[in-house]
């Protein structure tokens, strides 16, 4: 996750700009190849909850001294998702929501983080901020079905999960997610309310 240290960090002293830089640096280094990103699936590591756990204490560290940096608390939150404890993913996910409006990778990720903790209304408002960041983006318009299907508007779940079929229809996770909402609505399969539901 790229920034701009110079548009974050204005007020701090060349010491703690030297430091912020050189934590964080180490911190997504780490995490970067542990995480589960959407380009890149993680590297196995014998020591991986340590080596993750490792990259959030540094980029701690990094908010410590810039606590606007949202692309520390994103990567916090990437980590905390990897040892899968998503209630501090989600308190991340969602310090960095409030730090930018303008990345899409910030909204999706807390909207997912949403979904498995079940705060739908939480999930379909963030699912709708992303897409107005990326509207040509068919996996957060899938999010965005998602997320209505669990919260129980049928109707705009089937509208938004034909759309994102219809734009990606090489998408095995698209078109399985209209099957499941086309079967919800038509009264053949029981709506589901967690994630896992869904999974089944």
């Amino acid at each position: 996750m790229n920034h701009d240290d110079n548009e974050l960090g204005r007020n701090l002293t060349d010491a703690e700009a030297a430091e912020y830089t050189e934590v964080y640096r180490r911190g997504s280094d780490l995490l970067g190849k542990l995480i589960d990103l959407q380009d890149q699936e993680p590297e196995p590591s014998e020591g991986r909850e340590a080596e993750i756990r490792e990259g959030i204490r540094l980029l701690q560290r990094a908010v410590a001294i810039l606590p606007a940096s949202w692309p520390a608390h994103w990567l916090i939150g990437k980590g905390h998702q990897a040892l899968d404890d998503q209630q501090r993913a989600y308190a991340a996910f969602r310090q960095a929501a409030r730090l930018t409006q303008k990345n899409a990778d910030v909204a999706r990720e807390l909207c997912l983080t949403c979904l498995h903790l079940g705060r739908h209304a939480e999930a379909v408002t963030v699912a709708r901020l992303a897409m107005q960041i990326t509207r040509s983006d068919p996996g957060l318009q899938a999010n965005l079905a998602l997320a209505l299907l669990l919260a129980g508007d049928m109707d705009e779940a089937l509208d938004q999960a034909e759309q994102a079929a219809a734009r990606s229809p090489e998408d095995g996770i698209n078109r399985n997610l209209l099957v499941i909402i086309q079967e919800v609505k038509d009264g053949r399969r029981r709506q589901p309310t967690t994630l896992a539901e869904v999974e089944a």
